[in-house]
């Protein structure tokens, strides 16, 4: 998992995270040529040679390009997003974000850094970093302010990544009481998106996303998860008859996780978490291995 001081995949609209003339350098000092150069090869996605360039620029020791060093590690670090390289671009954030020397910096290199804990999926567990995502989003928005912006970075977008950060923890948690909480800070930040950006971009899609102004209002359920998980389908197939001939009637079915198809085996549908556990100390008297999921 990437180390954080701790998108939705990258859209393509936001692919120049941040304006070349919105930031304080660039407004108080020309840029140096070979920055301008960079920022073409950049804007016409030509990312390893944008990156090079920017490379240049942040290690010069020329006096006018020094000055940019922070906004060409910046770009390099973008080159490498926008390339797939999460890694190193996570690096160059946390180094950034260490010491970041102006507003607009820190916030562009924290959503950046937010895009990538959703789009990067743990391979152990098969879920995005999706409390990362919260945190960095959460933090750019209260620096950007209700209605903040800084080149394509602004408050709408960010309000609403958090609102589907926050909905992939509800969807993604175990736990009942926290699955509710989080669908209802998802709500919270899709109604504030809404309210602020009838007709923005992602007002469609909030909508859709939030679960009250749907009807569709999550409702938990709960089932129990038998014999655990395993790539060799003959086994569930094993626990399934087992199960029969104890009078259940489970559900053989298969998941994609970390590149992998396992096989699990499920057994009810019980309206209380209570009620799923009892049923779970009969298998497991039984000799099942048995765990509750909602």
């Amino acid at each position: 998992m990437l180390k954080r001081v701790t998108m939705v995949a990258v859209a393509a609209a936001l692919l120049a995270a941040g304006c070349w003339s919105s930031d304080p350098i660039a407004e108080r000092w020309e840029q140096p040529t070979r920055f301008r150069e960079a920022e073409g090869l950049y804007l016409a996605q030509n990312y390893p040679m944008a990156k090079a360039k920017f490379l240049t620029v942040a290690n010069s020791e020329v006096g006018s390009e020094r000055m940019f060093a922070d906004e060409a590690r910046y770009y390099a670090a973008r080159c490498d997003q926008n390339l797939g390289n999460y890694v190193d671009a996570v690096k160059v954030y946390n180094q950034l974000l260490e010491g970041a020397p102006y507003r607009s910096l820190e916030i562009r290199a924290l959503v950046s850094r937010g895009d990538i804990s959703m789009e990067v999926v743990n391979r152990a567990t098969g879920i995005p970093d999706y409390a990362g995502a919260v945190h960095d989003y959460g933090r750019a928005r209260n620096l950007l302010g209700p209605r903040g912006q800084f080149g394509d970075v602004d408050s709408g977008r960010v309000i609403f990544s958090l609102g589907k950060a926050y909905r992939g923890q509800a969807v993604s948690s175990r736990d009942p009481e926290e699955r509710e909480a989080k669908y209802r800070q998802a709500d919270k930040c899709f109604d504030e998106y809404m309210n602020l950006y009838p007709t923005g971009p992602f007002a469609e899609e909030a909508r859709r996303l939030n679960s009250r102004t749907t009807g569709l209002a999550p409702v938990t359920t709960f089932y129990l998860l038998v014999g655990g998980s395993s790539t060799v389908r003959d086994q569930a197939d094993a626990v399934a008859r087992r199960l029969r001939a104890k009078g259940y009637q489970p559900e053989v079915f298969s998941e994609n996780q970390a590149g992998s198809t396992v096989y699990r085996v499920r057994v009810g549908s019980y309206e209380t978490n209570r009620a799923a556990v009892l049923k779970a100390a009969q298998l497991r008297a039984a000799g099942f291995d048995v765990e509750v999921r909602p």
